[in-house]
């Protein structure tokens, strides 16, 4: 049975500013939209009965960051390298995130963050937010209970 945990955009947005902005030393925001140039990298983590996040990122602003994650010239990123930054990013909000929400004594079954090959419409979710970094559109997280 899943739990009555209600994440809104308000509660996405500060875990993603809390887990981004030491991350990755960008200024967060939230903007209208973001229209994706090509198929973006997505990932996919569960919590528990708390429901589930994901996260969409293009492939160039992922390569950025992870160039900034690992201290090294964006030429040098690989494949590997932008997958597993996606990954520990998402994995950072998630766990940021359900700190926020739950209530002192809850307990959250964080999942391992999953690559996801296949797109899915973020459309289809209870709550998404689009997330700039320095002003600039970069990535949607969105969660689904």
């Amino acid at each position: 049975m899943r739990s009555k945990t209600n994440i809104d955009n308000t509660a996405l947005l500060q875990a993603a500013s809390e887990s981004l902005e030491s991350l990755v030393f960008s200024e967060v925001g939230m903007v209208q939209s973001l229209e994706f140039n090509h198929v973006p990298s997505h990932a996919h983590i569960g919590l528990g009965d708390h429901g589930h996040l994901e996260l969409w990122v293009e492939d160039e602003v992922l390569k950025n960051l992870a160039s900034i994650i690992y201290s090294a010239e964006s030429e040098l990123v690989n494949e590997q390298m932008a997958q597993d930054t996606l990954l520990e990013i998402l994995n950072i909000i998630a766990g940021r995130l359900c700190n926020n929400v739950l209530k002192d004594g809850d307990s959250f079954d964080l999942g391992l963050p999953e690559w996801q090959p296949n797109f899915k419409d973020v459309e289809a979710s209870n709550q998404k937010v689009v997330i700039s970094l320095d002003d600039k559109p970069a990535m949607k997280l969105a969660w689904w209970q």
